[in-house]
């Protein structure tokens, strides 16, 4: 008996862990670009967008 494979998962399985290690990546810029002592992450992100006066 042969086995069944599809592709079609495989391929959404790679390209949602493509996305991941993106988010990551992009994650970790910004947290060296500002660090931000502040434990809310929707703090840092909004700290990102504040003007500096």
């Amino acid at each position: 008996m042969s086995k069944i494979i599809d592709l079609q998962t495989s391929r959404d399985k790679a390209r949602h862990r493509r996305k991941e290690e993106k988010f990551k990546s992009l994650q970790g810029r910004f947290e060296r670009a500002l660090p931000i002592d502040k434990e809310d992450p929707k703090d840092k992100l909004l700290n990102i967008f504040k003007k500096k006066k």
